[in-house]
């Protein structure tokens, strides 16, 4: 696309980021850690409290509208959301730094901070625009059931999500 977000230090005061709710603490967390370090223009407490948390759908909507600068996807192992919103809308992923040191850092602190959380690499090609590397947070997932749920079907649940994963 032809935005002028290129890494996420290019983030400013008057940008919306949309997300799912389940990656909302992280954005949080990223933005406050970018500005600790000095890796931001924005006031990340600015950005947080007006970030809207929506649907997957309604995120890639709403960048595709122009109504958000940015959104935050889960997109590893590969999503065909976040590939639809790539070849069809002229989205990109954008990566915390390009500064390695920087980055190095970043990671550091965050790893430290959240272990249940450490940051982990997208690998090159995963979407046909991505030639380098990207890292991110690794969030995960919990699904929570009435105690008298039976663990079969729990498992058809899971493996059912894991098959239909790119839809």
């Amino acid at each position: 696309g032809n935005s002028k977000i290129k890494t996420l230090e290019d983030l400013t005061d008057n940008m919306v980021i949309a997300t799912p709710a389940s990656n909302a603490l992280s954005v949080r967390d990223s933005l406050r850690l970018l500005g600790e370090l000095g890796m931001m223009k924005a006031d990340p407490e600015k950005l947080y409290k007006k970030m809207r948390i929506m649907t997957y759908s309604q995120c890639s909507e709403q960048l595709s509208d122009g109504n958000a600068d940015i959104i935050f996807l889960t997109s590893f192992p590969y999503s065909g959301l976040a590939d639809a919103l790539v070849s069809t809308k002229g989205g990109k992923y954008v990566p915390y730094t390009v500064d390695a040191a920087k980055m190095d850092k970043f990671r550091s602190i965050w790893n430290e901070r959240h272990p249940e959380s450490t940051m982990l690499q997208m690998p090159p090609d995963v979407y046909a625009h991505n030639k380098e590397a990207i890292w991110f947070p690794v969030v995960y997932t919990g699904i929570y059931t009435h105690k008298d749920f039976s663990k079969e079907i729990i498992k058809e649940f899971i493996d059912l999500c894991l098959k239909h994963v790119d839809e």
